[in-house]
């Protein structure tokens, strides 16, 4: 798809997934606004991933960590055609495929069962891990929240991740600023310390890369203007204009 698309395509998402909530009269419809910008840059503009061979093994994986955006991940199947756009209606009803939370046992296209947060930071560290071992080139991408990164198992998942040089992965945290309890900076007060001179989205980079990550930084100003940048090198692309 050509990069100029994508800005047009986000808002048609966005559509699509204030209609499949409406019709669900339930979900949760700021996490799942505030990633689709990120899901649409990998699913159409990144990923390795061929819609008409979905479970070829070499393809790149996406784990949406934060499964409570599921619409956000079912607008994006039903863009790439894995999955009907009339089943939209259906989001959250009984026996439905498009569970509140992803279901790879029912859902075509979903590549971890999520909702557990924390939990698929880990097992993208494990699938990237496996591909290793195997000798299997793809990537895996895993999607998180910024409030999800308060769980311990994101950074042990980090740090071995770092100790065993997986550079196959890279973690999205979808910085968006807010819990469903309270501001994230807020709750987070007594979990991390910040200097006047920085926001706790840099402060948190920085721990990363204090473990020797490879981490990718992100700029989310509009589509126009993203940029997704490896400070490894090894993999880079730009959407629009740099930030």
């Amino acid at each position: 798809m050509n990069r100029k698309d994508l800005p047009a395509l986000c808002k048609q998402l966005r559509r699509d997934i204030i209609n499949m909530i409406a019709n669900g009269a339930s979900g949760h419809p700021g996490g799942s606004l505030s990633v689709i910008d990120m899901l649409v840059a990998l699913y159409f503009g990144k990923m390795n991933l061929d819609p008409c061979e979905p479970v070829n093994p070499q393809r790149d994986r996406l784990v949406l960590s934060k499964g409570h955006a599921a619409p956000a991940l079912y607008a994006c199947l039903g863009e790439l055609g894995l999955i009907e756009k009339e089943e939209y209606t259906t989001f959250r009803q009984l026996h439905s495929r498009l569970q509140g939370h992803p279901d790879r046992n029912k859902c075509p296209g979903v590549e971890v069962s999520t909702g557990s947060l924390g939990q698929g930071c880990s097992i993208a560290t494990g699938m990237a891990l496996g591909a290793k071992a195997c000798g299997n080139p793809c990537h895996i991408y895993a999607v998180l929240g910024d409030g999800e990164c308060q769980e311990g198992i994101v950074w042990e998942a980090s740090m071995a991740a770092a100790h065993y040089r997986l550079d196959n992965l890279t973690f999205l945290i979808d910085h968006n600023g807010l819990k469903t309890e309270m501001m994230w900076n807020r709750s987070s007060q007594l979990w991390i310390r910040l200097s006047a001179r920085e926001n706790h989205a840099a402060s948190f980079v920085k721990r990363l890369k204090a473990r020797a990550y490879p981490s990718w930084k992100i700029k989310w100003a509009g589509m126009a203007r993203h940029q997704m940048k490896s400070s490894a090198g090894r993999r880079s692309g730009n959407w629009g204009n740099k930030a």
